[in-house]
């Protein structure tokens, strides 16, 4: 046994079948299952363990010749960037195989992580949501992503919240990927830096696409005036169906204006602030408090 998986020796992998079943399991037995790509086994949680840059290389191994797992969980498992550009390694050029792979609250992943992801993203076509959630971004690993994804067709769902270095360079970047992916569904996007001028360039994306149905948006800085900003991009998005915002930093003012579009621009499928306190708006403009939808 080489020195990485003697220090993984003692690491126990949660793995699911697709019967539901699960079960802990060491790193040492469910690696040679992983690389024997047992069709059974569709999901490998390795949240909180240490597994670091080493054991995700043996990990990174077995995954590049899996074409059966759907889901990879190594949030806060001590992976940096070394152990991010193992895994994307991995999965170049990717047709069929993993779908979710959530790498997140690993701070030192950083921005040379995430360009590696961007760089995987670019060949690969079937991973559709990937979690970056406090990992260290700032602008730099975020722009990465969002050029990846004017290419990338299958990804549908992108976390980099709680990246508090992510800030307007960014939020333009998204704004361009938006204006030409059609099949992009979810930004989450709360804990960024956006000030109103970034939330204004992403709202020109907004403008143009039409397959987000979900956006989360930074709780502070976007203010009434963010919100009035984004009130007017939905009078020409009509597909948007869940915003998630700080009723505390829109203010009243922020969500009437919101509020109010809703009320002459209905959302075919409905639409939902969560998180939010709509009672004021609601009684404001004759609106029920709980609105349907997804």
């Amino acid at each position: 046994m080489n020195a990485a998986l003697q220090e993984a020796a003692e690491t126990a992998a949660v793995v699911r079948t697709k019967q539901g079943g699960s079960t802990a399991i060491p790193l040492t037995v469910a690696l040679p299952l992983l690389s024997h790509d047992m069709e059974a086994l569709v999901t490998l949680d390795l949240h909180e363990e240490q597994i670091g840059d080493r054991g995700t290389a043996e990990l990174a191994v077995a995954l590049g010749r899996n074409r059966s797992l759907v889901k990879l969980e190594v949030w806060r498992s001590h992976l940096t960037q070394r152990g991010a550009t193992s895994l994307a390694e991995a999965l170049k050029g990717r047709q069929e195989g993993l779908k979710e792979l959530n790498m997140s609250s690993n701070h030192d992943v950083g921005d040379e992580g995430a360009t590696a992801m961007a760089d995987m993203l670019m060949s690969n076509s079937c991973l559709d949501t990937l979690w970056l959630y406090s990992n260290g971004l700032t602008s730099r690993g975020a722009v990465a992503l969002a050029e990846s994804l004017k290419h990338n067709k299958t990804l549908k769902l992108l976390q980099v919240s709680d990246n508090p270095l992510i800030g307007d360079e960014a939020a333009t970047a998204f704004a361009g990927m938006l204006s030409c992916n059609s099949s992009f569904e979810r930004l989450w996007a709360g804990g960024c830096s956006f000030s109103i001028e970034g939330v204004a360039a992403l709202c020109e994306g907004l403008k143009k696409n039409r397959t987000l149905i979900g956006l989360v948006l930074p709780t502070t800085r976007v203010g009434y005036r963010g919100a009035e900003v984004i009130a007017e991009a939905l009078k020409v998005n009509l597909t948007l169906r869940q915003l998630w915002l700080s009723r505390e930093d829109v203010e009243v003012r922020g969500l009437i204006a919101l509020g109010s579009v809703l009320r002459d621009y209905p959302r075919t499928a409905g639409f939902k602030l969560p998180l939010n306190d709509l009672c004021t708006v609601a009684s404001r403009l004759g609106l029920p408090p709980e609105p349907e939808g997804e």
